[in-house]
């Protein structure tokens, strides 16, 4: 995986469960996401598309940034992503389950 246009960042402490339920929820907050890891995560907002990787083994996540808008800083694009992420790891996979649970069910 390259570093993009703005780094690579790495997040840890993903499970399988918790890495589909990012993937519903950015479905679900209007993101086109293509691809089987990688994701390709286009967010319809400001020209920003994200790549992620998932790592099973190691339940990690590494995400870069392939586009963007010139005038959208990479501060502000990780500061939004590493608030998102910190808040799924710091989930139990209880609730986790809950959640995904929830999400599939707004979708019957």
């Amino acid at each position: 995986m390259s570093d993009g246009k703005c780094g690579l960042h790495s997040y840890g402490s993903i499970s399988q469960q918790k890495m589909d339920t990012i993937l519903a929820e950015l479905k679900k907050g209007g993101a086109t996401v293509t691809g089987n890891n990688p994701w390709n995560v286009n967010l319809n907002k400001y020209g920003i598309i994200l790549q992620g990787t998932y790592d099973q083994p190691t339940s990690t996540l590494s995400i870069i940034v392939l586009a963007k808008a010139w005038y959208v800083p990479c501060n502000k694009i990780w500061a939004e992503i590493n608030t998102l992420i910190g808040h799924i790891q710091g989930v139990s996979e209880d609730e986790v389950a809950l959640a995904h649970h929830e999400l599939h069910a707004a979708d019957s």
